[in-house]
């Protein structure tokens, strides 16, 4: 069976620092939230998946969301991306 290359666990967690540096919502569970989202971005999951880990509901998240808007989540989208490809291209060199 052959297992695909995937990014070093600590490339990994950068990502996620830089993500959540990125991110600024307000509120009792915010912090939760965000790392909600960024650890469901970068592991390619659900919210409702993700969530439980950081106790907090997929109702919470999707509040959390609509309040800051579409755009935020699609800068998030468009960081986790770009910042993914600027990892495989320097580990494939």
């Amino acid at each position: 069976m052959i297992t695909p290359c995937l990014p070093h666990q600590n490339n990994i967690q950068q990502i996620g620092y830089k993500l959540l540096s990125m991110l600024d919502f307000q509120g009792k569970k915010a912090e939760n939230v965000e790392k909600t989202l960024v650890s469901a971005c970068l592991w390619n999951d659900s919210i409702e998946n993700k969530s439980s880990a950081y106790n907090v509901s997929p109702q919470t998240v999707r509040n959390y969301a609509e309040e800051q808007g579409v755009e935020v989540v699609e800068k998030l989208l468009e960081q986790v991306r770009k910042i993914s490809l600027e990892t495989l291209k320097g580990e494939k060199e």
